[in-house]
């Protein structure tokens, strides 16, 4: 497991996202199939993703996750429904980039707190974490998750 962290100015992203909620024990099943939902979207629009997937958490209860799932895209690709056409906000962040099992991210949470501390940092509410590979095929040891703390 490794963390690298850092603090830098964000462009605005584009995304197409769905905001949802569910208990932490059904994530990986309602993030699947909200991800094949706008994977959908995209190729029926002729488009693709230009980064890698996302979600913002809003909270961090476990029994009841809010959060927006999506896709980074180019502009101007239209949303559907419940697929919203949004941007994640340009603007100062906290990056850390985490390898390692999605057990280990506790771990990186707690490195991401103690840099923002040590260079005296104010997160605001929300997350974003960014999924590099595919946990499906990808071993978990080897698997990257950008973490994503908007500053004050």
């Amino acid at each position: 497991m490794s963390t690298t962290c850092e603090i830098k100015e964000q462009a605005a992203m584009p995304v197409l996202s769905v905001r949802t909620r569910c208990a932490a024990a059904e994530l990986q099943q309602v993030l699947g199939q909200t991800y094949g939902k706008i994977e959908a979207h995209l190729a029926q629009a002729g488009a693709q993703p230009v980064y890698a997937p996302f979600v913002v958490y809003y909270n961090m209860d476990m029994d009841a996750l809010d959060m927006d799932v999506g896709f980074p895209v180019a502009p101007g690709v239209p949303g559907e429904g419940e697929i919203q056409a949004c941007e994640l906000p340009a603007g100062r962040v906290l990056t850390a980039f985490y390898t390692g099992p999605y057990e280990g991210l506790p771990e990186a949470y707690a490195a991401v707190d103690a840099f923002a501390q040590e260079h005296n940092v104010k997160r605001r509410g929300m997350v974003y974490e960014f999924y590099h590979n595919d946990p499906a095929v990808t071993p978990p040891d080897q698997l990257i998750t950008e973490i994503v703390f908007p500053l004050v």
